[in-house]
């Protein structure tokens, strides 16, 4: 949700049902706001702070009779200047009482202390700067030991002349920070099907591509071991992390970029060269929960019964909350995958339709298959259980089996079979749906009880449902296992063929298939099927998935496996203290530091192996599938989120791709917006030139919770100062983490919710920088006459330099070096 204001609080609260509940709150979602400055109505990034806003330093408001204490006349944007702040810096001056007042006397007998602890202009550079530059571009001077300066990159290979050619392109290609926060367009423009000349794919290409080689230059470049297919699926990762559809898009790469990119961003075609293709993961909108199986063997036929209980579960319980009254899903699910109430009305209810068929309109007024309960047309969901060798398959959108597939009932009438789109199982927040074989085992004469309370639904399956395959003898009791793989279409406005419905689904995290849409594992599940010979079935076996790493860190929304007694009712999943909260915003990223929640590996190995972030984790280590995959000390100087203050870009008309990499005219259209960066942008504060207390309380909005370590001047002389953008965030305290985690409240435990825990690494990256660039300079002049002490004279001169500003110097000659100056002043 926009928070433009920084006025939003996140809270992860105790799981009601089973997931824990994700709440966000703020005063502009209430009726009654402060002063009326709602988010539309006063944007805080609209000041102006560049130097060509031509306004501020007004003594009174200049729209107001004097000082004003109007909300109106306190909303206005009046900056304060660098002249403002000269007679603070320099209060002893004869000429100091001549200059602006208004900072000092606002500071007031504080000013004398502030000196060292305020500014009016705190700029850094977009430019890649420190060590990364070093390992991109090469020494100092146009040195050619950068990686992208190898001998094998002419102009042309390097560049490219379309967004989808050349080793690297857009903001790393001019030097400057890769923009996590490029415009991607909406999925409207691709549920028609794949296209790779379509600006929605073309767009995400060629993010993938320039992400993908700035990892693989900063790894190769610094002797890291991260191999290009763990990058390569961790950059298809982010994209999906933070675009707000649910299409798992391929993206083809090269696996050696360090010769030239040789691929066309087509996935459809191979073109022979070392070439791999990464599918993007979504968000995981449904688990399995728990399974069951059972069979046995009647001797007087020789036939086997049996039957398999499936649940699955939708964890997704977020709220956007203004009031005790106004409350609105805050996370809710693609209109591809949601019901849309009535058929055809087209409105969102937040409810996964489990038996969707694909559907090229996903956000329109009409679903004319919605109500198709044909096997012909394949549904969205699936569930493939494999044993034994065969394969089987469930679906949830037709009356009519096909070959190795398993039906269920109705859902609305239960024990009747389908009659509309309205009785396909549908999943809001936080429920369960389970299903159960019609065929019921007994235990002597009482027969199995499958009960659901809460906020839980349950389907029967017609006749014997149980797993392929059986044991090799009527009369010997044998334990078999299958494997329960929940799946889904790639893309789930693209049908599906025969031959995608039976091809084996994505289990990998990279491919060299020319396949643009399949069947993708979402998650799987054991199942125990229990042979039970001619005797009473055992006590029930509850295989839940397995989501613990063998260090015992828990995954989101684990739950243990339990074994029940044969009388036991079939129980409802209930709250756990071990389950967790899975961050996944599907919206731009508020900060870099947002890209150590960007899970690792393909779908299915993404929640195998999830690992719950903690302080003690080091960032860009490889000890769980979430993070970067790399060392991160060189990424965060290379990688940004813009600033959103207006005035940081100039608009040009003309095609700059030559020389900038921004396509906006013909058929490479790709930027919404012709906006070169002007290199600069404010509000970042050098911490490592903080004296005190109060002025890092400033920067991270607060006092931290001991035992944190601050980066004030007490801990830069024992932890010396940070020179990476990476030792910034990580506080330099030593773990390599950019976790934090705040004891003190339960509601923001990094263990209910990693989000919490990078708090202070989010503020930091967006206010913060390991460099100065405003300085103030005295100079003195002494002047004098040889052999005459009479003639010695002393003058006295003050600037403000701010070297964030672009110029041009070489010894000698005048190009634009006054430009960098933004205060000029002779003292004597």
């Amino acid at each position: 949700p926009p928070d433009l204001h920084g006025r939003m609080k996140t809270i992860t609260g105790t799981a009601t049902g089973f997931a824990p509940v994700m709440t966000f709150a703020k005063v502009e979602w209430a009726n009654a706001v402060a002063n009326g400055t709602r988010e539309t109505t006063d944007d805080p990034y609209e000041l102006r702070l560049d130097t060509r806003r031509g306004f501020g330093g007004m003594l009174f408001d200049p729209t107001t009779a004097g000082a004003g204490t109007s909300a109106s006349s306190l909303a206005r944007d009046n900056p304060f200047t660098p002249a403002e702040l000269e007679p603070v810096l320099r209060p002893y001056d004869v000429d100091t009482n001549k200059h602006q007042p208004r900072l000092a006397a606002m500071l007031g007998s504080a000013a004398e202390e502030a000196r060292l602890k305020v500014t009016t202009d705190s700029w850094d550079t977009t430019a890649i700067t420190g060590s990364a530059a070093l390992v991109l571009f090469g020494t100092q001077g146009g040195g050619s030991s950068g990686w992208l300066q190898q001998t094998a990159f002419d102009t042309l290979a390097l560049l490219g002349s379309t967004p989808l050619s050349g080793v690297i392109g857009g903001e790393v290609a001019r030097g400057e920070r890769f923009d996590l926060n490029r415009p991607l367009t909406a999925s409207g423009t691709a549920n028609a099907g794949y296209d790779p000349s379509n600006i929605y794919y073309v767009q995400r290409q060629a993010y993938f591509k320039d992400l993908y080689t700035l990892l693989f230059a900063l790894d190769r470049g610094s002797g890291g071991s991260a191999l290009a297919a763990d990058i390569a699926q961790w950059v298809a990762n982010a994209i999906e992390f933070r675009d707000a559809d649910s299409i798992m898009t391929p993206f083809e790469y090269d696996t050696d970029p360090a010769n030239g990119w040789d691929v066309d961003g087509d996935v459809r075609t191979d073109e022979g060269t070392p070439r791999s293709v990464a599918f993007g993961v979504e968000r995981p909108e449904i688990l399995i929960a728990e399974t069951l199986a059972w069979e046995r063997v009647d001797p007087a036929t020789t036939g086997t019964t049996g039957g398999m209980c499936i649940s699955l579960h939708r964890p997704w319980n977020a709220v956007a909350t203004g009031s005790s009254s106004e409350q609105l899903p805050a996370e809710p699910c693609d209109y591809a995958l949601d019901t849309l109430s009535g058929g055809d009305s087209g409105r969102p209810l937040n409810q996964v339709d489990l038996g969707k068929k694909p559907h090229a309109v996903i956000m329109g007024t009409t679903n004319s298959l919605y109500d198709d309960l044909t096997n012909a047309a394949y549904p969205i969901w699936r569930l493939r259980i494999v044993s034994d060798g065969g394969t089987q398959y469930v679906r949830f959108d037709t009356n009519t089996a096909g070959a190795n597939e398993l039906l269920i009932s109705g859902v609305a009438t239960a024990g009747t079979a389908l009659q509309s789109g309205d009785e396909k199982p549908k999943l809001p927040i936080n429920t369960t749906f389970t299903f159960f074989s019609g065929t019921t085992g007994t235990a002597g004469t009482t027969p199995f009880s499958f009960a659901l309370t809460g906020s839980s639904r349950v389907a029967q399956a017609p006749g014997t449902f149980r797993v392929a395959g059986g044991p090799p003898s009527p009369f010997i009791q044998v334990t078999r296992s299958g494997t329960v793989f929940l799946e889904r279409l790639a893309n789930p406005s693209i049908p599906a063929t025969a031959a995608i419905w039976s091809a084996t689904p994505l289990a990998t995290s990279t491919t060299t298939n020319t396949v643009a849409q399949q069947y993708v594992v979402v998650d799987t599940a054991t199942m125990t099927i229990v042979n039970t010979g001619t005797q009473p079935p055992p006590p029930r076996q509850l295989m839940s998935v397995s989501r613990e790493v063998s260090s015992g860190t828990t995954a989101p929304w684990r739950i243990s496996g339990t074994t029940l007694p044969v009388s036991t009712t079939f129980p409802t999943l209930t709250s756990s203290t071990t389950t967790a909260w899975m961050p996944w915003p599907n919206r731009p990223f508020v900060s870099s530091a947002e890209l150590t929640l960007v899970p690792r590996g393909h779908a299915l190995g993404m929640l195998q192996n999830y690992t719950q972030l903690t302080p003690s984790t080091p960032t860009g280590t490889t000890a769980g599938a979430i993070g970067i995959p790399m060392a991160p000390q060189l990424l965060f100087d290379a990688v940004h989120v813009p600033s959103r203050f207006a005035g940081i870009h100039q608009t040009y008309t003309g095609d700059l791709s030559a020389t900038t990499g921004i396509f906006s005219t013909g058929s490479n259209a790709i930027t919404t917006v012709n906006q070169l960066s002007s290199f600069r942008e404010p509000g970042r504060v050098n911490l490592n030139t903080v004296p005190s207390d109060d002025v890092w309380n400033a920067v991270v909005a607060g006092q931290l919770p001991a035992p944190i370590v601050s980066r004030t001047a007490s801990t830069i002389t024992t932890v010396g100062p940070a020179e990476s953008m990476y030792a910034t965030l990580s506080l330099a305290s030593g773990t390599g983490s950019l976790i934090v985690s705040d004891t003190t409240s339960a509601q923001l435990a990094v263990n209910l919710n990693p989000l919490h825990g990078i708090y202070t690494a989010t503020r930091l990256a967006n206010t913060t920088t390991p460099r100065s660039n405003v300085f103030a300079v005295w100079i003195t002049l002494r002047e004098s006459v040889a052999n005459d002490p009479d003639s010695v004279k002393y003058h006295r001169a003050f600037y403000i330099v701010d070297r964030s500003i672009p110029v041009g110097f070489e010894e000698g000659k005048d190009y634009n070096v006054w430009d960098c100056v933004r205060l000029r002043r002779i003292i004597e």
